[in-house]
């Protein structure tokens, strides 16, 4: 049964109050970081409480048809971000239940639909029968509007430092418009691959198709071409694969537990490094190295948030972190074996929120490309170049990426 919206002001189901005149999710009068994909996945879910909402119909609403986008990478993580919100389980669902494969259904019991008038009495009420709510510490920075319009045509700001700053930053934001800055970082891979294998003969290319599951996450290649190695999406969990490109032969080397983030294998192929999400906390990730040829895997440096990318003499190699508490995101170089971790360079205002398309390191070994994100610029994504001795920062590309539009669903939120 779908819910009435005339005049429609409150849903309560259990110990949480929607307000949909503010668009804010709160219990116990403190309102809770939820906005966003995960907001508005909690909207389509009230629209039809009690009913399947498919994972087809929650990416339509989250994102136009021409997003690029890993659809199932973000629509997972937005619905753990959800699920954390409410405190609720996958295993064990209060509000939130998962239908595998499906998509997912609310199936609390909504308590009761609030006009003004009912909610602020219900307001006093509750004010008067406890003490005054203690003021809640956002665990996550606020989301800033981004700037459209005649800012579309405003030229990159000049890099006179190693830092790229203005406005604000924030900690969750799964993105959904970034074809234009992928594409600049895959020409960049493209030129460092001819570097160093010759020229590239379009003609002699052969697309081989390796899988049939349709459930491939995050994958990467052996530096001999021999292996393949890939996330396996079982509903949302995901497993490591590796896979033989010659014999089509596969054997699994992790079993299914929280999603991969980041896939690379070592220069000489004999390892794998692989990001995974913490399994109590998935927006807090680790960086890992399995060996190809079987062994346990070995947790090498906490907090990461991009794949990693190894110096020319695979000796080392970078990464990035987000540090909300600073609002900033962190090039950083660590040696093969995860020793000697330092900063290379702070971007202010990246946005903290993303797990970061990840380092390039230059044939030569002297530079670093990676691209950001900065919140609050009328421009927000920039191609860099980093010098991987001093740290300096010098722009080579930018380019405006307007939101895309979306309904904003039967509760206007």
């Amino acid at each position: 049964m779908q819910l009435p919206t005339n005049s429609l002001q409150q849903i309560h189901f259990a110990e949480f109050d929607l307000d949909l005149a503010t668009c804010e999710l709160r219990t116990d009068g403190l309102k809770i970081d939820l906005q966003g994909q995960p907001f508005q996945i909690l909207l389509a879910l009230l629209e039809r409480p009690g009913e399947l909402v498919t994972r087809e119909d929650l990416k339509n609403r989250l994102w136009p048809s021409d997003t690029f986008v890993d659809f199932d990478h973000s629509l997972n993580r937005a619905v753990n971000r959800l699920r954390e919100a409410l405190k609720d389980s996958a295993e064990h669902p209060r509000f939130v239940e998962t239908l595998p494969r499906r998509g997912y259904r609310f199936i609390a019991p909504l308590d009761g639909l609030a006009s003004d008038t009912a909610e602020a009495t219900r307001s006093s009420q509750r004010s008067s029968s406890r003490p005054p709510a203690r003021h809640a510490t956002a665990r996550l920075p606020i989301a800033v509007a981004e700037a459209t319009g005649s800012a579309a045509a405003a030229a990159p700001a000049p890099m006179s430092s190693p830092q790229i700053s203005v406005g604000l930053g924030k900690k969750y934001v799964v993105i959904t418009a970034i074809s234009v800055v992928i594409a600049v970082v895959t020409m960049f891979g493209l030129y460092v691959w001819q570097a160093r294998r010759g020229p590239l003969s379009l003609a002699e290319i052969q697309i081989n198709k390796l899988t049939d599951s349709g459930a491939v996450g995050d994958m990467a290649i052996s530096p001999d071409g021999r292996y393949v190695v890939y996330a396996g999406r079982d509903g949302e969990k995901e497993s490591l694969w590796l896979r033989q490109v010659t014999t089509r032969s596969e054997v699994r080397i992790l079993p299914s537990g929280p999603e991969f983030h980041g896939l690379t294998f070592s220069p000489d192929g004999s390892y794998v490094y692989f990001v995974r999400s913490d399994p109590n906390d998935p927006f807090f990730k680790y960086l890992y190295s399995i060996p190809v040829l079987g062994g346990p895997a070995r947790q090498m440096i906490a907090d990461v948030d991009s794949p990693v990318s190894f110096s020319p003499d695979g000796h080392q190699f970078a990464f990035e972190r987000g540090v909300a508490s600073r609002n900033v995101v962190e090039l950083r170089i660590a040696n093969a074996d995860g020793s000697g971790d330092r900063v290379v360079t702070t971007i202010q205002n990246g946005d903290v929120g993303l797990f970061q398309p990840g380092p390039n390191w230059s044939p030569d070994g002297r530079k670093i490309v990676a691209s950001f994100r900065i919140v609050g610029r009328p421009i927000p994504w920039v191609l860099a170049s980093i010098s991987a001795s001093d740290g300096s920062v010098r722009e080579i590309y930018s380019r405006f990426i307007p939101a895309p539009s979306r309904s904003a669903g039967r509760y206007g939120c």
